[in-house]
């Protein structure tokens, strides 16, 4: 089927990091601010750049795939390249 992602980029806030647990299990369920539930699909992604995982609970990264790479390493240019070969 078709993959859909959302993206998701700046400082993560634990007012919303933590509505993302749901979404990011076996679940998929998306809470919304206004307390709505979102039933995400099976091959939704969810992809966040951030540069610090510092307000997020254990819980939270724990259910998360991490990559770092160190400022300057990888431009957006290879990653693009990278994510273009896998269409």
């Amino acid at each position: 089927g078709r993959v859909s992602t959302l993206l998701g980029d700046g400082p993560v806030e634990p007012e919303w990091i933590e509505t993302l647990n749901t979404a990011l299990d076996d679940n998929k369920v998306l809470t919304l601010p206004n307390g709505d539930l979102l039933r995400l699909r099976p091959s939704t992604r969810l992809v966040l750049e951030t540069d610090s995982l510092a307000a997020a609970s254990p819980a939270s990264v724990g259910r998360l795939g991490v990559i770092y790479a160190a400022p300057g390493t990888i431009g957006w240019e290879l990653l693009l390249a990278s994510w273009l070969q896998t269409l």
